[in-house]
């Protein structure tokens, strides 16, 4: 093979580049202290690399989120350590004060301090921690009690039996709870339901709502034979839909028939035609896959039942049932259907205050709202505050989401709308219904009727106060070793985030760190390599007479 001048000069050319190449990548790692700059120089160990960073920042996460519940439980520890304080000094002021030898001006004295002690329970109560009240639940954003002890929030069912919980993510699919609810630390008196309280039935115990959550709304029905032989009559099939009277004589009139089929031979489209007509809004009427005759109201609930209700010959009719409505879910507000439902009655003007000042709580699908009357509605009967409450409904969920609706003489319903055409039918919506329970802390009532009791000299309450002073002492006692339990397992958890940050910074580093001395190594050897090629090209490359010219 010839091998020509030009030949030598390009591979020479070339391999000096390529050592010129390998010596800049050795400078590079030398100035940067990595193995790789870019993806491309080793994609497996960039993946690796950047798992590694991954882990690291979930790592570090998790450390922040484990010093925020720390802090967090610390404040709350710290907040039930005053209390068990200040209830031990309220015991000893107690048993002074129970001991009958007090003048009435010593028992003034006690009465003053315990005020004073009553006052900072207060103010633990709206411990706060990073700007959020540590007892409040989930609306952190609250205070829990207002300056008279009473509670700042909206106490339903849901709230005092289910307590809510705040979590802190601590590990993978881990997290733990820092919520020490303010109504385990206060307790609370449960109060009676506010439309209870204010009709109640006589011979009869107020009952607290009860929702009925995730219960299908349901449709009144009658289903039975249909003669198509044009038997039917004589007589006429009547029922009450929703107070509605509703008549299908035998001669209803339909398009060139009726139903005793003396015009025409009768049909099911005929037959559906002619009960559609006189049912209008109020029901629907259709064929079963047994060919049974179905008529359904159009409404639920109980306000839209099928009663009073007779049959002619040719329709064999069975008793009236209920369907589950797809879509729908209902829930009867205010107490049981009492056996002697009484006259709605007139709501007078404390009676409407209190009405304003207890809004429903609602929650559909996870959405909650409080409704209540405007100032300018009128609530002369229930009718006329389902009526306001309704169009709050409408105002605060928007159109068709929920309606409330009176049913009975001392009873709300309220539904759920049927989910849009493109949402899954087979998913049922959730709703709760309730009033606020109470706003009344156990803990300040039983403050409250010591320093009475300290007012007046009674000596028997003063007496019983001790052993309620010592249940809420024990409460404390207990939530505080609740608390105890969690901090030690945070900073157990905070250990081993530590311990594992080390490993993963390990990890890390030798993936992608690069060893100084190799690499100092290698950036001379380059280097060397380098100088020999051009040493080399100085020879391979002889000056020509053009070099002598310039």
């Amino acid at each position: 093979m010839r091998v020509t001048n030009n030949m030598m000069t390009s591979n020479l050319l070339y391999n000096v580049n390529k050592n010129l190449e390998y010596m800049s990548e050795r400078q590079d790692e030398l100035a940067t202290g990595k193995k790789i700059q870019r993806p491309s120089d080793d994609p497996v160990l960039s993946s690796k690399i950047l798992s590694r960073r991954t882990d690291l920042a979930e790592l570090e996460q998790y450390d922040k989120n484990t010093r925020d519940a720390l802090g967090w439980l610390e404040v709350t520890e710290k907040a039930l350590e005053d209390n068990g304080d200040i209830f031990q000094r309220i015991r000893e002021l107690t048993v002074q004060a129970a001991n009958g030898t007090n003048t009435a001006g010593d028992t003034q004295k006690i009465k003053l301090e315990i005020e004073q002690m009553k006052e900072q329970l207060i103010t633990n109560g709206n411990t706060t921690f990073a700007g959020r009240y540590v007892f409040s639940g989930f609306e952190t954003d609250k205070k829990l009690l207002n300056k008279d002890g009473s509670y700042n929030l909206d106490l339903d069912a849901y709230t005092i039996n289910e307590k809510p919980v705040v979590k802190y993510e601590v590990q993978v699919g881990e997290s733990m709870n820092v919520m020490t609810s303010g109504l385990d630390v206060y307790g609370t008196v449960d109060e009676v339901n506010i439309l209870d309280s204010i009709m109640p039935v006589d011979g009869t115990d107020p009952t607290k709502a009860a929702t009925d959550e995730g219960v299908a709304a349901t449709k009144s029905y009658m289903q039975g034979s249909f003669d198509m032989s044009g038997t039917y009559g004589p007589g006429s099939l009547s029922m009450t839909i929703n107070g509605t009277a509703v008549v299908i004589p035998p001669t209803a009139p339909a398009p060139g028939v009726t139903l005793d089929g003396s015009v025409a031979p009768l049909n099911k489209e005929l037959v559906l035609d002619t009960i559609n007509g006189e049912l209008g809004t109020n029901g629907t009427a259709y064929f079963n896959a047994n060919d049974q005759l179905v008529i359904e109201s159009a409404g639920y609930g109980a306000a839209n039942s099928i009663t009073g209700f007779t049959a002619p010959a040719g329709y064999t009719l069975a008793a009236p049932g209920v369907v589950a409505g797809v879509g729908k879910v209902e829930a009867t507000v205010s107490g049981p259907a009492y056996p002697v439902q009484p006259p709605a009655p007139n709501f007078t003007a404390a009676e409407q205050d209190l009405l304003r000042d207890n809004p429903m709580m609602v929650v559909v699908d996870g959405v909650s709202k409080k409704l209540s009357p405007l100032p300018t509605d009128t609530l002369d009967t229930l009718q006329d505050y389902a009526t306001a409450i309704n169009n709050r409904a409408i105002a605060e969920f928007g159109a068709d989401v929920v309606t409330i609706s009176v049913n009975g003489a001392n009873e709300l319903t309220v539904t759920t709308a049927s989910p849009a055409p493109d949402t899954e039918i087979h998913k049922q919506p959730t709703l709760t219904v309730d009033f606020p329970r109470t706003r009344t802390s156990e803990m300040m009532a039983d403050l409250d009727e010591l320093i009475a009791a300290l007012d007046t000299g009674d000596q028997a309450t003063i007496d019983a106060s001790l052993g309620k002073i010592d249940g809420h002492m024990n409460r404390m006692l207990s939530l505080r070793a609740d608390i105890g339990a969690r901090v030690n397992r945070m900073e157990m958890i905070a250990k081993k985030i530590s311990a594992n940050n080390v490993s993963f910074t390990s990890l890390l580093s030798d993936a992608q760190d690069a060893d100084m001395s190799e690499v100092i190594m290698k950036l001379k050897n380059a280097e060397n390599v380098y100088k020999a090629s051009l040493n080399t090209g100085a020879r391979v490359i002889q000056p020509s007479l053009i070099d002598f010219i310039r």
